[in-house]
């Protein structure tokens, strides 16, 4: 069953702390981390060019928590925890690396003449 984006954006605030374990984000905090999700969300498409079968509101179970990765890793730094920026990139490579069927990205050697 694919999660919400209130799923993805509680996990997200839980992993870097602002909110516990045990409770949901504040109204505030959830449109914030809503706003970082929508963007990577779009991110992932405009810039890593994966045409995703599936929306920033039902996001599957198998990407859900490096989805949430990737926002805690973008919205950390608006709550000065910016010890946890590296999750953004690795919650992005994590979902690119299952979008592309578990096949790692390899470069293209190019020759210039």
């Amino acid at each position: 069953m694919a999660k919400t984006s209130t799923d993805v954006t509680n996990e997200a605030l839980r992993m870097i702390g602002v909110t516990a374990v045990d409770e949901d984000a504040s109204a505030d905090d959830h449109a914030r981390a809503k706003q970082h999700l929508d963007a990577i969300y779009a991110e992932l498409d405009e810039t890593h060019g994966l045409a995703l079968s599936w929306t920033a509101e039902t996001v599957p179970d198998r990407v859900w928590l490096s989805m949430a990765k990737a926002v805690a890793g973008s919205i950390c730094t608006s709550y000065a925890l910016d010890q946890y920026a590296a999750f953004r990139q690795i919650g992005i490579g994590e979902i690119m690396r299952d979008e592309y069927s578990g096949q790692p990205v390899r470069s293209i050697e190019a020759t210039y003449f």
